[in-house]
């Protein structure tokens, strides 16, 4: 009796789905970069077309990028390379390495907005003409949001809530200096933390800054895990 062969129709590996939306990151984090926003145009040989959405920052100069995808409870990170570059579009190869992880953006302790947490100094200056002359204090930044963020000052230092200040953290590539709004003080231990609020009239670049600098410490803690080789292997 002859033996019968299975046979098992060949399907395009690559994972990317026509209109998808990605930010497309240099692969090695260490250095500055601008968020590129981009959709894939269309699939081809197991790769896809992207193209540049309105407004969006150049595509990275690097060919080995990340292809990044938030999504409701995970965050979905493509590693590949550009192999052609056309006007305001790019042709990405079938990626190497594919990691599906839970999103540090979600909402915890009752928040409406998502935070990172993060460990960096920043400058405190006080607003107002009774603080013209005040010299700068120091604090140091605990978590982001795109709504606010939380720092650590000393115990000895004095806020009020609704008091202005603005903050500047110039020790991450995105050095950026922004006016908030005390919304909370409270003392735990040795430290007083405080909750502060962004303004609404955030300027576009301010906001880019800090989307970028979250979408940094989310990909910077995930790729510190080794990426499976499946995108299976991860969910």
């Amino acid at each position: 009796m002859a033996r019968k062969i299975r046979t098992v129709p060949i399907q395009p590996v690559a994972p990317y789905g026509t209109g998808a939306h990605y930010m497309v990151i240099p692969a090695d984090l260490k250095g500055d970069f601008s968020v590129c926003k981009a959709v894939v145009e269309r699939l081809e040989d197991n790769g896809a077309w992207l193209c540049l959405r309105p407004e969006s920052a150049a595509f990275p100069s690097v060919e080995e990028v990340l292809l990044v995808d938030f999504q409701s409870a995970s965050v979905m990170t493509h590693q590949t390379r550009i192999l052609k570059r056309e006007p305001a579009r790019v042709w990405v190869d079938c990626p190497s390495l594919s990691r599906r992880s839970r999103s540090q953006l979600l909402p915890t302790g009752g928040r409406r907005d998502f935070r990172v947490a993060a460990e960096l100094p920043v400058v405190i200056l006080l607003k107002g003409e009774q603080f013209a002359q005040a010299l700068p204090r120091s604090g140091r930044l605990n978590d982001l949001s795109r709504g606010g963020m939380g720092v650590s000052v000393p115990i000895e230092d004095i806020y009020a809530r609704g008091q202005r200040i603005e903050i500047q953290v110039v020790s991450w590539a995105y050095a950026v200096s922004v006016e908030t709004t005390v919304e909370r003080v409270w003392v735990e231990g040795e430290k007083k933390l405080l909750a502060l609020k962004f303004p609404e009239d955030l300027t576009p670049e301010q906001r880019e800054r800090i989307s970028s600098f979250i979408l940094h410490v989310q990909r910077k803690a995930s790729l510190e895990s080794s990426l499976p080789a499946t995108i299976e292997d991860s969910i």
